[in-house]
């Protein structure tokens, strides 16, 4: 990878952190996870008003990575504040959520 591409992608991703919010970042992330984990968004809906995850009309947990996406990690993540690092990337961490470095860095900031 040439040093013109990789200056490209980290211009984008500060762009992309630039111009959305934390609560966008982070419900483009559950996205992005539950789509690598081949979730069928027919069968899973994550109500982000009310912070929950339903599977037919009952409320679920999934087990993804080393954690589990339910209404209390789904609620601690969208309400974090910043400030501590160690708190944030543990409320990742327990919803199953992976972020890459710079992301986090990004939201932390936010």
């Amino acid at each position: 990878m040439s040093i013109s591409t990789i200056l490209k992608k980290i211009n984008e991703l500060e762009q992309y952190l630039k111009n959305n919010n934390k609560n966008k970042i982070i419900k483009e992330l559950i996205e992005w996870e539950l789509f690598r984990r081949s979730i069928n968004k027919e069968d899973i809906t994550i109500d982000y008003t009310n912070k929950k995850i339903i599977k037919n009309n009952r409320e679920v947990s999934l087990k993804i990575n080393e954690g589990f996406l339910n209404s209390f990690t789904l609620s601690r993540l969208f309400n974090l504040k910043g400030g501590n690092s160690y708190f944030l990337a543990r409320s990742f961490v327990e919803a199953g959520i992976e972020i890459p470095k710079e992301v986090f860095v990004g939201i932390f900031g936010k």
